[in-house]
């Protein structure tokens, strides 16, 4: 648990990566939407 709250931490001071995050998201999630389709 300890280990996730660092990580935690470090995301949260990196924005640049959340958006990347987000981004990877979105487009795994249009993926499996056009596969099911």
């Amino acid at each position: 648990m300890p280990s996730k709250m660092n990580i935690d931490k470090k995301e949260i001071s990196n924005p640049r990566k959340w958006s990347h995050m987000a981004e990877k998201a979105y487009v795994l999630g249009a993926m499996q939407v056009v596969e099911s389709s």
